[in-house]
């Protein structure tokens, strides 16, 4: 019996290095679709910040934030995150920064969110931070009476 089950050992162990060899070709074909990724990221992060442009910085929630979240945190080298902060507007670069903060209270990807937000810095200056701090919901006219 155990000269049996020793059999079919090597006959698993023997299909697992063609799994691997299949595995390997796979890589190797993904390598034209990372260019196309990149693609697809710029335009994504740009348009996920232009549907959070007139969202005010307290009323963003984590769900919000979500989708640009996890592009940013896929860009964390200093190379792409400079390329993708070039191709975004002064007011995408403020959603940004609301994105950016709103990620740093997850306490997640810190490392990745904090190279964003140095960078970012570096190309809107301190603006963007103050413009992000003082962000607030326009007060509704109801409001202003009981006052």
């Amino acid at each position: 019996g155990n000269k049996k089950n020793k059999k079919k050992k090597k006959k698993k162990k023997g299909g697992n290095k063609k799994n691997k060899k299949k595995k390997k070709k796979k890589k190797g074909g993904n390598k034209k679709n990372k260019k196309n990724k990149t693609i697809i990221v710029k335009m994504s992060l740009g348009s996920k910040l232009d549907s959070l442009l007139s969202t005010p910085f307290p009323n963003l929630d984590k769900d919000d934030v979500a989708g640009a979240l996890g592009i940013v945190t896929k860009c964390s080298t200093e190379e792409k995150i400079k390329q993708e902060l070039k191709g975004l507007s002064d007011e995408q670069c403020d959603v940004l920064m609301k994105v950016l903060y709103k990620g740093l209270e997850t306490g997640k990807n810190s490392n990745t969110l904090f190279k964003w937000h140095e960078w970012l810095c570096e190309k809107t200056g301190p603006g963007c931070i103050v413009r992000t701090l003082t962000d607030r919901a326009p007060a509704d006219d109801a409001d202003e009476d009981d006052e």
